[in-house]
């Protein structure tokens, strides 16, 4: 039986590019096709054609009907909620719900953990830390060791499939977005839109988030969320308004080059007439995400017939 192509799976999601697609609902998309040379070049692209990866967070070996829940059941509905939330902020006078303030911070967490890169360095961290053996785990081993079974605790493990593994991985994504101090710090913070002055606008890119370890006093996330906005979270509301008075005088080209800098592979613009700017800054600085320093346990992980 013939199976079917891997479905596109967005990492960057389309109701966040819309916001720069102001021309025929297009924006500009900026990469470095040769590798060797790192130019970079611009097309004007519907939010659709970019921002994508086929099978990026998709099952090994599974039926079709369950391949792609990753996608379907969990980062759809994050996405259609974080909508709302965005459109939240173009509303004068909303206020903010527990329901949508908790969903924009899990599209924020979700920002830096699952472009396609971060998702094979968190697999690779998982097999890792799978096929590592306590004292304590190797002392329950040797107690429930059957004839037949490996010798070691680690030899058992190092049995267990590759694939099986991979997939137990992409399982525990959602545990690794809903990190439990990570959520609460961004939940209590506080927020607001900064904006630029009448010449200024935002960039965005494949990793749009800049931050800082959360819970210190200059504690920051500022996300671009339109050319004319830009989302700060502070830990005191003093900092954010020295944010939004830098950012109204030249603090958006700060913000526009870093952006820039730390992408993967794409950044974008309203238009294709940014290509100096990104020839000089863009995937100069790209980093992997600092959330893998966590790891759910391998061990403790939810059987995979539960869906994510």
């Amino acid at each position: 039986m013939v199976q079917n192509p891997p479905k596109k799976h967005h990492y960057i999601p389309q109701f966040y590019l819309k916001r720069w697609a102001l021309t025929d609902n297009k924006l500009a998309v900026y990469n470095q096709p040769n590798p060797r040379t790192r130019a970079a070049q611009a097309k004007m692209k519907h939010p659709a054609e970019t921002g994508w990866k086929e099978g990026a967070y998709q099952f090994e070996g599974l039926p079709e009907d369950k391949r792609n829940r990753l996608e379907t059941a969990f980062f759809s509905m994050l996405d259609g909620k974080a909508a709302d939330a965005r459109a939240l902020m173009e509303t004068p006078g909303s206020a903010w719900t527990v329901e949508l303030r908790y969903a924009w911070v899990m599209f924020l967490m979700s920002l830096i953990s699952r472009h396609p890169d971060d998702i094979e360095a968190f697999k690779s961290v998982y097999i890792r830390d799978f096929n590592k053996v306590s004292q304590a785990e190797q002392d329950a081993y040797e107690k429930a060791r059957e004839i037949g079974d490996p010798a070691t605790a680690e030899e058992f493990f190092a049995n267990v499939g590759r694939e099986f593994l991979r997939n137990m991985a992409i399982n525990n994504i959602p545990k690794l977005i809903m990190h439990e101090n990570a959520v609460k710090s961004l939940m209590n913070m506080h927020w607001s839109v900064a904006t630029p002055p009448p010449d200024g606008y935002f960039f965005t890119s494949d990793r749009p988030t800049i931050r800082t370890f959360l819970g210190r006093e200059n504690s920051h996330w500022l996300v671009p969320i339109g050319p004319q906005k830009l989302f700060v979270a502070v830990e005191r509301k003093e900092y954010g308004d020295r944010i939004h008075k830098a950012i109204w005088k030249q603090g958006w080209k700060e913000v526009n080059r870093q952006v820039v800098r730390q992408a993967v592979e794409f950044g974008y613009a309203v238009t294709e007439e940014h290509l100096p700017f990104f020839n000089k800054h863009l995937a100069k600085a790209t980093r992997p995400s600092m959330y893998l320093s966590f790891v759910p346990d391998p061990k403790t992980a939810p059987p995979l017939k539960k869906p994510p």
